[in-house]
């Protein structure tokens, strides 16, 4: 039963435990001036001494900069391998419709659905969306183009963390610059 609880508590969006065992509000009232003292030794550390590593945004920012087409851009985003949610998701969701529409949708991120067939908005929302473009006489299979801001479900149907978002947006700003839209159309409030 904790472990249903647990998996209760995360699916609500808890992220963190606040503390393991009760606080005495009172005691720390007397602690009050030794956690100054401590706090300010511990400005008076040097920095911490940054060691050279990867940093993801720069090799998205390289690698969307040298995707010349559309499939070259697709290949370089199932070749990246610094998004954590590309170990969780069954396919790369790149994009449908047709390339070069006047119109381009970007959704938010990739659901179950989209995750299982490698297309996006083919879910309850995309049968929606699709009933939406026929009444005004578009369709993805001549008029619109689709795609997302993250091409991985992250876990959970989650919102993509701004680092995510922040790894992926090179690969996003150059979709759009290579599908070349006229009008785009956001849906939801990470796209937008």
């Amino acid at each position: 039963s904790a472990l249903a609880l647990l998996a209760w508590q995360v699916e609500l969006g808890a992220t963190e435990a606040i503390c393991d065992a009760p606080v005495d509000r009172y005691a720390l009232e007397a602690a009050v001036p030794q956690m100054r003292a401590a706090a300010s030794a511990a400005a008076a550390l040097p920095e911490p001494v940054q060691l050279p590593g990867v940093d993801p945004v720069a090799e998205a920012r390289a690698a969307a900069q040298a995707s010349g087409t559309l499939d070259a851009l697709r290949a370089a985003i199932a070749g990246f391998d610094h998004c954590e949610l590309k170990k969780g998701a069954r396919n790369t969701v790149f994009c449908d419709g047709v390339p070069g529409s006047r119109v381009m949708v970007i959704g938010e991120a990739p659901g179950r659905d989209e995750d299982r067939e490698g297309r996006p908005f083919v879910g309850r929302a995309g049968q929606l969306l699709d009933r939406m473009f026929d009444a005004i006489g578009l369709s993805r299979a001549e008029s619109v183009y689709i795609t997302n801001v993250m091409p991985w479900r992250p876990p959970q149907n989650r919102e993509p963390t701004p680092e995510e978002m922040a790894m992926m947006a090179p690969f996003l700003q150059r979709h759009v610059e290579l599908a070349g839209p006229d009008v785009l159309v956001l849906m939801g409030n990470v796209s937008c």
